[in-house]
C-alpha cells in the first residue's frame, strides 16, 4: 500500500511539474495522496515527505 501511494505521488508530482506547476487539480491530488501516506505510515506531513524523498532517492540509485 505504501509503495503504491509513493508511486502515485511521484507520478502526480511529475505531471504537476510538466503542467508548469499551475494545475490546481494535480496540486490537490498530490496533497490528498500525501495525506493518504501520512495515514498509512502514522506520520505527520514532514514524515510523509521524508518517506517520499527517500523513495525517490532509492529509485534514482537503482536506475
Amino acid at each position: 500500500m505504501i509503495k503504491h501511494i509513493t508511486n502515485q505521488l511521484i507520478l502526480t508530482a511529475g505531471a504537476w511539474n510538466e503542467s508548469g506547476q499551475k494545475d490546481k487539480v494535480l496540486e490537490w491530488q498530490f496533497e490528498r495522496q500525501l495525506f493518504d501516506l501520512q495515514l498509512a505510515t502514522g506520520t505527520n506531513h514532514e514524515g510523509a515527505m521524508e518517506i517520499l524523498l527517500a523513495t525517490i532517492e532509492e529509485k534514482e540509485l537503482a536506475a
